[in-house]
């Protein structure tokens, strides 16, 4: 299922921007639900194949951390090639390929922790010095 939200209503208390200004994203909403109620939302332009391959990848690590105990929680994917602009936008750090915001009980993933980006790969390794195939163990432990 393909919808449109508001950038703001996503991220809640990151940003307070003019309803004019909002800008919008499509997302691809799997009908995905864990056993906690959880969702899983891809930004498009993601294929609901590609969206569903990255969560496969996603769902184990969030087993792991026994993820579904938060309840009802909102887990998203972003493209690495509109992450630095969609956090630009947030003011937030461009090079963490992971954020929550707890109050409105959401994770946003960048896709380079589930597939080969190599350049920002490089990116990301000289600045947190975490081999990429380590990283998304170290995103969801604040959840918990």
């Amino acid at each position: 299922m393909r919808f449109r939200c508001a950038l703001s209503l996503l991220v809640g208390m990151f940003i307070a921007m003019p309803a004019r200004s909002e800008p919008q994203l499509n997302v691809i909403k799997l009908k995905l639900v864990n056993s906690g109620g959880q969702e899983f939302l891809c930004v498009s332009p993601y294929t609901i194949s590609q969206c569903e391959e990255q969560v496969a990848k996603l769902r184990p690590v969030l087993d792991r951390y026994n993820a579904k105990t938060l309840g009802k929680w909102t887990w998203v994917l972003i493209r690495s090639e509109d992450w630095k602009q969609i956090l630009g936008q947030l003011q937030l750090n461009v090079n963490s390929p992971e954020f929550s915001n707890l109050q409105m009980r959401q994770t946003f993933f960048e896709d380079v922790l589930f597939v080969s980006k190599p350049q920002r790969q490089i990116e990301l390794l000289d600045i947190w010095h975490i081999p990429l195939d380590q990283f998304l163990e170290f995103a969801p432990p604040h959840l918990s």
